[in-house]
Order: structure tokens, then C-alpha cells, then sequence
């Protein structure tokens, strides 16, 4: 890019559309590069019976009344490293945290992806029921996002202080999600049948309008 723009000021040359074939070459090239299979692809245990599977966990999880959902960062199958990323859904109510190092155990499955109509599907994730979660020592996770998640428990503690459980819950799912103030099913359903189910998710939309009504 710096050669081509240096020769083309100097000869006063028009590379527009040279330079947006390269670019649109580039972005395609990147896309694929991401996309290709590498020797530690998590994809080579999919569907091979039960591992056991450890790594850190990347979001804060989720806790609802059939148990609790966490994305893992997996590091490990077995004694084999490996580089993926598993949905995992557990009754264990262990309690954990984002950055947490576990191990846990069971079957990976691949998740069949959604996508628009016309585009591409986007590359397949994988989901583990685990039998057995094992908090281990360390933990890693980066640390702004960990004050994040400590803010947001806090100004939750302050909703159920000076709001009735049941509207310190729907607000506190709307202004921080679900994660860190789980709804009732009950309240769920009922504005899934309204339709108004996105309402209870955070989105960055309704942060802009909320901030253009102020």
C-alpha cells in the first residue's frame, strides 16, 4: 500500500480502483485464512465420545432455572492442547466466574450455525452438557472487563434494595442482561407472546436512544 500510493503521488497517477480491487482481495483472503482448519481445531473431537475438556471461561455465566450456561476458551482435551471455543451448559451450580480456570466433562457437539438468507454460514460452534464441572486453581480474564461485571453486580445489589424483586429483576435484565439479574420464565414468556421479547435484551440501540432522550 505504502509503495503503491508513494509511485502513484509522484507520477500523479489515479489508483483509486486499483487500491479497492486490493482491498476487497485482501478482505477475502483474510476471511478464508480465518476460516481454515488448524492442527489444534477443537472440530477433530466433535461427536468422539466423552473427554474430559479444561480451559477458562470467557463471559460471565448465565443462571437460570435449568442450570448454568458458560462459554469455555478450551486449552486442553485430555493431555492434548487444542484452540476453540465451547458453549457449556451445566446443573452443577458450582459457583463460577468469568476468567475462572475449570475442567469439565462430557460429550462435544457441534451446533448447527444460523445465517441470513444468501450469506455465507458462519464457522461451527461446538456445545458441551458437562456431567462434572472442577474449579482449578488460576484464573486469568481481562481485568477491565472483570471491574465490568463487578459494577454491574453492584448497582444490581442496589436495585433489589429499593425495588420490589420483581421490577428490581426486569429492569436489572434490561440495563445488564440476564447474566447478572436473571427473569423469572414466567415474566419471559409473557413478553415473548406480546413479541416484545427484545426488549429484555441489552443492545446497543436502545443504549442510543435512551442516551438521545436524556
Amino acid at each position: 500500500f505504502i509503495i503503491i500510493t508513494t509511485y502513484a503521488s509522484f507520477h500523479k497517477l489515479n489508483t483509486t480502483i486499483f487500491l479497492l480491487i486490493l482491498f476487497v482481495l485482501l478482505g477475502v483472503f483474510l476471511y478464508q485464512h480465518k476460516n481454515l482448519p488448524t492442527p489444534k481445531e477443537i472440530s477433530k473431537y466433535a461427536d468422539k465420545g466423552y473427554r474430559a475438556v479444561t480451559g477458562r471461561i470467557d463471559e460471565q455465566p448465565k443462571i437460570s432455572e435449568k442450570g448454568v450456561f458458560f462459554p469455555l476458551k478450551a486449552e486442553r482435551v485430555g493431555s492434548a492442547d487444542i484452540a476453540g471455543r465451547l458453549n457449556v451448559f451445566t446443573t452443577d451450580r458450582t459457583t463460577l466466574e468469568y476468567g475462572d480456570q475449570v475442567g469439565v466433562r462430557g460429550v462435544i457437539e457441534a451446533e448447527e450455525g444460523l445465517a441470513n438468507p444468501f450469506l455465507l454460514k458462519p464457522r461451527r460452534s461446538f456445545k458441551l452438557f458437562a456431567t462434572y464441572v472442577e474449579r482449578l486453581p488460576g484464573d486469568g480474564g481481562n481485568q477491565l472487563k472483570k471491574l465490568a461485571i463487578f459494577l454491574s453486580g453492584r448497582f444490581n445489589d442496589v436495585l433489589n434494595k429499593i425495588l420490589p424483586k420483581k421490577d428490581a429483576s426486569l429492569l436489572g435484565s434490561i440495563l445488564l442482561g440476564s447474566s447478572v439479574s436473571p427473569l423469572d420464565s414466567s415474566v419471559t414468556e409473557q413478553y415473548r407472546k406480546a413479541g416484545l421479547i427484545h426488549l429484555l435484551v441489552v443492545s446497543g440501540t436502545q443504549v442510543s436512544i435512551l442516551i438521545g432522550v436524556c
